[in-house]
């Protein structure tokens, strides 16, 4: 599930706010789920889902650690894409922006709504490094949740806020009669033009 902000005024979140609620009822499992983006130091595209959180007014917000591979990424290039696809709705949506980290206060907040066996998993894992055994993950899991103090949240984990500049949504129809509507920011206005299937 996502939280969006009640304020949101921009024609592009409105729309994506839209097709949530279609795909939503059709009983669309892992909504939150989008596929992150983003380049590598010696040019190679790297994808993987994330959840995202949050939604704000140009704000798409998701949780991760910041020694892994993907914040490795980002920290070299802020430019990244996101993708959710919907598939009961049959809607895809596409987004194009740039990535910064998310202030230590809003982390922090989110940290405390997590359970414990999420921050566990967060302390104990050295994202994206290499390990002997699945055992010796559990092992560690196992050592943290009996042993650290799981409410302070550590500084190597936390918030990612995508600030969007182009989303494309696409829903889809018989004979691939697809329809593609797009929205781009110029100059802090959002224009918008259909695309042909």
């Amino acid at each position: 599930m996502i939280l969006f902000n009640k304020n949101i005024k921009s024609e592009p979140q409105k729309e994506l706010i839209k097709l949530y609620h279609i795909a939503t009822k059709k009983n669309q499992r892992n909504i939150e789920a989008a596929s992150l983006s983003t380049i590598s130091s010696d040019n190679k595209p790297h994808c993987r889902f994330i959840n995202i959180k949050y939604v704000n007014e140009n704000e798409f917000i998701f949780f991760s650690n910041y020694n892994s591979s993907k914040a490795r990424d980002i920290n070299l290039n802020k430019n990244i894409a996101l993708t959710f696809f919907w598939n009961l709705a049959n809607i895809q949506i596409r987004i194009e922006g740039e990535i910064k980290k998310l202030d230590e206060k809003r982390s922090d907040i989110h940290w405390l709504t997590r359970s414990v066996e999420k921050n566990a998993l967060a302390f104990s894992s050295d994202q994206s490094k290499e390990i002997a055994s699945f055992k010796e993950v559990k092992r560690n899991y196992n050592n943290v949740l009996k042993n650290e103090d799981l409410t302070k949240r550590p500084k190597y984990w936390g918030g990612y806020v995508v600030v969007p500049h182009y989303f494309e949504f696409w829903e889809g129809s018989d004979f691939r009669l697809n329809k593609r509507k797009v929205f781009f920011n110029e100059n802090e206005v959002w224009n918008k033009k259909l695309i042909q299937p």
